[in-house]
């Protein structure tokens, strides 16, 4: 307590938890380089430039932390207790303008958060995807519920990019940053109800493949295996996702 303001507030602002380059480079956009200042900045301004999230952020730069105590059950994995959602964004290196790109980038993205949720063991009811404007900087975001719980690629990225695209009219708008989200988790060990049409064994196929190619990855790195649209738009291909997931723990980002 004595001397943690000086350790810690003189320190940049990118080293707080939940700070990553992109908010940094706006805090430091607004004249915030150190996490004091960030600490000493005005709650109504904060909140102005990060949204509600900022004001979490500020929490901690403040060492302040509002989240409840709560006793230990050993029944309870720690990703369940600690895992509210998954998600991974990207501030496009260029404006996208059309659908076919959009989509390109919502797998990517996507394709990253189904490889965690597999690492975690865990499976998403609900998949969201957040466009930002370049002009404005507004952002827009759509939901949905799968109709099965899922750690599946495909069936992630595609309802993801099913929200994006629908959500953008590409003739006016152009997009700059792309977020994908799974959310509402639920345990990927689960009993599995099979049925007559065989949905689901097709679905556990799937998923052994997508574990195969967690492994592959696991192996030789991320791009030991890729999917033939990431190639076909070079601005795209050096883009390594898998690196910058996030992950929300339940106290901030319920």
């Amino acid at each position: 307590p004595d001397n943690a303001c000086d350790l810690v507030w003189k320190a940049p602002v990118g080293d707080l938890l939940y700070v990553g380059p992109a908010t940094e480079h706006k805090l430091n956009h607004f004249g915030i380089w150190t996490i004091g200042q960030l600490a000493r900045a005005d709650p109504a301004f904060v909140r102005r430039a990060l949204g509600k999230p900022g004001l979490v952020v500020q929490a901690f730069a403040q060492g302040r932390d509002a989240s409840p105590v709560r006793p230990l059950d050993l029944a309870i994995t720690d990703t369940e207790r600690e895992v509210k959602s998954v998600g991974n964004g990207i501030t496009c290196p260029f404006d996208v303008e059309d659908a076919r790109t959009a989509r390109q980038v919502v797998w990517l993205m996507g394709e990253s958060v189904s490889q965690r949720l597999r690492q975690l063991g865990l499976m998403a009811r609900t998949v969201s995807a957040t466009g930002r404007d370049f002009r404005t900087l507004a952002c827009h975001s759509r939901q949905a519920r799968l109709d099965r719980p899922s750690n599946i690629t495909t069936e992630i990225c595609s309802l993801a990019a099913s929200l994006l695209v629908s959500d953008w009219d590409f003739r006016y708008e152009k997009i700059r940053a792309i977020g994908v989200r799974a959310s509402n988790l639920v345990p990927a060990m689960r009993p599995v109800q099979l049925d007559i049409e065989g949905v689901e064994e097709r679905r556990l196929r799937q998923r052994a493949l997508d574990e195969s190619m967690d492994e592959l990855r696991h192996r030789f790195g991320n791009h030991a295996v890729r999917r033939a649209s990431e190639l076909l738009d070079p601005r795209l291909s050096d883009l390594d996702p898998e690196r910058d997931h996030f992950t929300h723990p339940v106290s901030y980002f319920a």
